[in-house]
């Protein structure tokens, strides 16, 4: 993938193992890696219990994180709005609007 333009820093995010939502979420995780655009200068140190990494940089700052209890919880440290509807990661968009449509749809029943 091409960074967006003005883009400085887009490091290759490697994700990890059975990492169901970030799966459901980036489909093309499980693939190989995906380019992003992080551009923060702060990063997670230390996960809160039962949250996991499912993403690194090569450097292993932690670039997306998870919560396998939850319906939907998905943190990424990049700006997936920046990087156009071809990118994998704008997947989340989607996925987020699915898991909204499935809270709204139960709580009407």
């Amino acid at each position: 993938m091409r960074p967006v333009v003005g883009v400085t820093a887009c490091p290759a995010v490697i994700t990890e193992d059975q990492l169901a939502l970030m799966h459901q979420a980036v489909p093309d995780c499980y693939l190989a890696e995906i380019i992003v655009n992080s551009l923060h200068h702060q990063a997670v140190a230390r996960l809160a219990p039962g949250l996991r990494v499912a993403g690194r940089a090569p450097d292993g700052v932690i670039e997306a994180i998870e919560d396998p209890a939850a319906r939907f919880t998905v943190g990424l440290q990049w700006h997936p709005e920046m990087l156009g509807t071809q990118h994998p990661s704008s997947a989340v968009f989607a996925g987020f609007g699915e898991a909204v449509s499935a809270a709204v749809s139960a709580a009407a029943r």
